[in-house]
């Protein structure tokens, strides 16, 4: 098992990367949907960054395995007052909802989450 995280701020990437993390762990520095492609897939996405979430969402999709689980966070409207944002939100929000290969169930809580299944078949 491998678990990548990645981060757009290379100091922070370097300064995370400098802590005692478990041998399966690796920091990468970059723009995370950027780097999607290269990293493999994953059973558990956890898309914190607009890069992939709000931009890349296929991307983030194609990287979650069979069975695996995404989780995406900010997807409360209620947060957003300009219309770009919540023009965002929107689409990501009916994208999980409606693709086919995924199961979608929204969690009112913290700053709305979606917790997605990707279907073992399609």
């Amino acid at each position: 098992m491998v678990i990548d995280t990645v981060e757009r701020d290379e100091e922070l990437a370097a300064l995370a990367a400098q802590a005692d993390w478990p041998s399966p762990v690796r920091v990468h520095s970059g723009d995370a949907e950027g780097l999607l492609a290269t990293l493999g897939s994953y059973e558990l996405i956890f898309a914190d960054a607009e890069g992939g979430k709000w931009t890349g969402l296929d991307r983030t999709i194609a990287a979650l395995r069979p069975g695996g689980t995404l989780v995406v966070d900010d997807m409360d409207p209620a947060r957003y007052t300009e219309a770009a944002h919540l023009a965002a939100v929107a689409e990501v929000r009916r994208r999980l909802l409606t693709d086919p290969r995924l199961i979608a169930a929204e969690l009112p809580a913290a700053t709305g989450l979606i917790l997605v299944t990707r279907r073992a078949f399609a």
